[in-house]
Parts: structure tokens; C-alpha cells; sequence
């Protein structure tokens, strides 16, 4: 059995796909299995993975264009390692990545969920994301999940394949914030361990789904809906994601995207917050959220 699964769900994105498969090549850990789940590509992504000749590659290809959560989720039930790690197609690892991971799964045997840290490139422009050494608990890493005090992207995750068996996968019908609906899933019974060290680089390319700042708002929305529980329990936090995302639109002179990010909060019953609700909380949750990134980074 292969010590780790790496899963990478794509659609069209063959030349950032083989930077991704390059750098799991290029790892100091040559025991895994990459599992690479074509959602529906119409381009060359089949034909540049068979001339990889590289026998560690699984490549399977869905019927139709389903979203990259359904892939994922495919790749999960072809997974033969119990430790799977996600690599989204425009990201790569640093050579360590593996290293890292299965170091921290045999260090901490009960361990059932890691976060690892990452830099990003936007706009030619270099970026940390970097989580403190912590292990929380399973009602911290839920309160830090509702506060954005943790640092996370998809391919950020590694979690033991029963675990993920256990709270269904990824959400199919989530287009976006599906990373953090994953994440809340596991911290309803699970901790999380994560590292300072940094073992990818998330880079955003033109079709990302969470590039546009328009939209937010709906994605949100739809979050809580799988989540209606969290949002009763942490409302200041709630109306400080909603107001947080109106302001930067005020903020960068974007008053139709603030315009159309305001209506959406209307459309929800889980939201319809209201102008003064929305200054109000937004102070309340900034607080808040400055509280329990301090108690996050006490947990190291």
C-alpha cells in the first residue's frame, strides 16, 4: 500500500496541471499514489499525462463536466492510502510536502486532520498564509473556522481517508467556500494539528472561482445554510463576513459590487441584515475575531 494519496480534481487546465504533477515528482517522498480526476476536459490534459509514462499516476476521466467537488469526491473512493492530502491543478507543492505530512500523521497517531501553510501569488505579488504550530480542539477549530483565524485553501488539507469518509467529502452543490464547508464538517468531532511550515504555493489563475470579489455574499449564504446551526451561534461573526465584504467594496470605490453584495445579504433569511445591523456587527465581529486569533496562537 502507497504511504499517501494525492488528489487533484481538473478541467482544462493542462499546462497548470503538469506544474502540479512536476512538483509531487519532485518530492523527497516517492512512495504515493496521484490521483488525477479529469472533470470533462475538452483539451489535451489526457495525452500530456499518458506521455508522462509515470506509473504513480492514476487518471481517471468523468463522462461530463460535474465540478470539482464531485472529482474529488471520486478520487476519495480510489484512494488506497489511508492519508490523503489535496492538490488543487494550478498549485504546487514545495519538494517537503509529503515529508511533512506523514511526519505529522506518525508524530501524532491519533491525528486524524493536518493543515499545513502556504504563500500565494496574486498579481505577481507574494503573499503568506501562515498558520500557527497548534493543536485545537474540536470546538476551537470550529470557532477559528467561523472567525477566519485559520489560514486554508484546498490544498491545504490532509485528512485520514476514513475520516473524510465519514462526513461525506466535499459538498457537491458548493461552487465556492467549499474548502471551509469541508473543514467545518470535520471540526464537528474532530482537532486539527497545523503547521507553520509552509509546503505549497497556491497560485490564482484566471478562472478561479474564488477570484471574483462580487458574489461573496451568495457563497456565503449558501455556506450557512449547510451550517444554519454555526449561524445562530456565532451571529457577530456572521454579520461581520457579510459587512466586512460590503465595506472593502465601499472602500475600493466599488459601489455597484457593494450595491449587489448588500441585496444578496436580503435574499437570505439566514442574513437580511440591515445597514445599521451591518456597522454595528461589523465592529462586534472584528472584535471578536481579534480575540480568538489570539487564543489561536496561543495553542502552539
Amino acid at each position: 500500500m502507497v504511504k499517501v494519496s494525492i488528489i487533484t480534481p481538473t478541467f482544462n487546465r493542462e499546462q497548470a496541471l503538469l506544474r502540479a504533477i512536476r512538483s509531487v515528482q519532485k518530492q523527497t517522498i516517492t512512495d504515493y499514489e496521484h490521483i488525477i480526476v479529469d472533470d470533462g476536459s475538452t483539451d489535451n490534459t489526457a495525452e500530456e499525462i499518458r506521455a508522462l509514462n509515470d506509473d504513480r499516476i492514476r487518471y481517471v476521466k468523468l463522462e461530463a463536466n460535474s465540478g470539482a467537488n464531485l472529482a474529488r469526491n471520486k478520487g476519495v473512493e480510489l484512494a488506497r492510502s489511508q492519508i490523503v492530502t489535496y492538490l488543487d491543478s494550478d498549485d504546487v507543492f514545495t519538494e517537503n510536502r509529503l515529508q511533512n505530512v506523514l511526519a505529522a500523521f506518525e508524530q501524532h497517531p491519533k491525528l486524524n486532520v493536518f493543515i499545513s501553510s502556504f504563500y500565494s501569488i496574486k498579481h505577481g505579488e507574494h503573499r503568506d498564509s501562515i498558520n500557527p504550530d497548534a493543536h485545537l480542539k474540536s470546538e476551537d477549530f470550529e470557532r477559528a473556522l467561523m472567525a477566519h483565524a485559520v489560514c486554508i485553501a484546498g490544498s491545504a488539507i490532509s485528512v485520514r481517508l476514513d475520516t473524510i469518509k465519514s462526513v461525506g467529502g466535499f459538498t457537491p452543490h458548493l461552487t465556492r467556500l467549499q474548502d471551509r464547508d469541508f473543514l467545518l464538517k470535520l471540526s464537528r468531532n474532530q482537532d486539527v494539528y497545523m503547521s507553520s511550515q509552509v509546503d505549497w504555493e497556491k497560485n490564482e489563475s484566471d478562472d478561479s472561482i474564488s477570484k471574483p470579489s462580487i458574489g461573496y455574499v451568495d457563497a456565503f449564504g449558501f455556506l450557512a445554510r449547510e451550517h444554519s446551526e454555526l449561524i445562530k451561534r456565532y451571529p457577530s461573526l456572521t454579520i461581520y463576513h457579510v459587512a466586512r465584504n460590503i465595506i472593502r467594496a465601499i472602500l475600493r470605490n466599488n459601489w455597484s459590487v457593494a450595491r449587489s453584495e448588500y441585496q444578496s445579504n436580503l435574499q437570505f433569511d439566514e442574513f437580511g441584515f440591515s445597514k445599521l445591523d451591518l456597522v454595528i456587527g461589523y465592529f462586534k465581529g472584528k472584535k471578536l475575531r481579534k480575540e480568538i486569533v489570539r487564543e489561536i496562537s496561543s495553542k502552539g
